[in-house]
């Protein structure tokens, strides 16, 4: 999967202007192009300018036609087909630091989804304007416009096209149940998944309910219960069985989880 760096993207690039953080890029598609699968390190905005495509994520694919605005949140891997026609379209892109300068956390629109509502095509439609005028009102234009366009989406609550729950998430509970849980690591499952790691550490708690780390935390210390129960190994032992870096590490955690020691609890059986 492509990582594009900040002021990347696809297709052939007419035109760039660099606004304060926001990276403002007037750009060209050719028909019949297939674009892989990537993600952006930056979340950014795309106002189809002209043109069809297809927009596909992990949710199912998205029709760009004439005068759409898509969204991505920054890390959200897709790709796009079924390019008809040269496809121009106004990448606009919003590092950390611009949601940071007006005090606006970088994830207030998470996901990937087409935006439908026409009074968001009235304000990209004038950032385009912009971006041709380029004199010295643009800095401040484009930033009271884009902060106009995020009370809108929040003002709708995102009323997108998000879908209940990722195919990927249904993938990476089979996962979990056929694999060894010691050996599953952030990197891999997010191999397996196509997904960036950094992408699925912040999705996992929103479909565990608990961070990577504290869900292997949990298989670790159940398998330790179970020895507990059944065996007759030392703490230590079962410290190294259960991936603890040492007896104190597995003694620490447990306790911390419990409110017993490891002996304590086995006392109780």
């Amino acid at each position: 999967m492509d990582y594009l760096k900040e002021g990347e993207h696809f297709g052939e690039r007419k035109q760039q202007l660099i606004v304060k953080d926001v990276i403002l890029s007037k750009a060209n598609a050719t028909a019949n192009a297939h674009i892989r699968w990537h993600y952006h390190k930056h979340a950014y905005f795309l106002y189809n300018l002209n043109g069809h495509l297809n927009e596909v994520t992990k949710k199912g694919a998205l029709e760009l036609t004439p005068k759409s605005l898509l969204y991505h949140h920054s890390q959200e891997p897709h790709y796009n087909k079924d390019i008809q026609e040269d496809f121009d379209f106004l990448h606009i892109e919003l590092p950390t630091e611009w949601f940071l300068k007006y005090d606006l956390s970088p994830s207030i629109i998470e996901g990937n989804f087409l935006l439908k509502d026409p009074s968001l095509q009235t304000i990209f439609n004038k950032i385009h304007v912009e971006s041709q005028l380029a004199d010295k009102a643009t800095n401040l234009a484009v930033d009271g416009l884009l902060l106009q366009a995020f009370a809108q989406i929040t003002r709708l609550n995102t009323t997108t096209e998000k879908s209940d729950t990722p195919l990927w998430v249904n993938k990476l509970k089979e996962i979990i149940r056929e694999e060894r849980w010691e050996l599953l690591s952030l990197n891999y499952l997010a191999e397996e998944l196509e997904l960036h790691p950094v992408y699925l550490s912040r999705k996992f708690p929103q479909y565990f309910n608990m961070s990577f780390g504290e869900f292997l935390r949990t298989q670790k210390l159940e398998r330790a219960i179970d020895l507990l129960l059944t065996n007759t190994m030392n703490n230590a032992e079962i410290a190294y069985q259960c991936g603890f870096s040492d007896e104190s590490h597995f003694i620490k955690v447990f306790k911390a989880k419990y409110g017993m020691t490891p002996a304590t609890f086995k006392s109780l059986k």
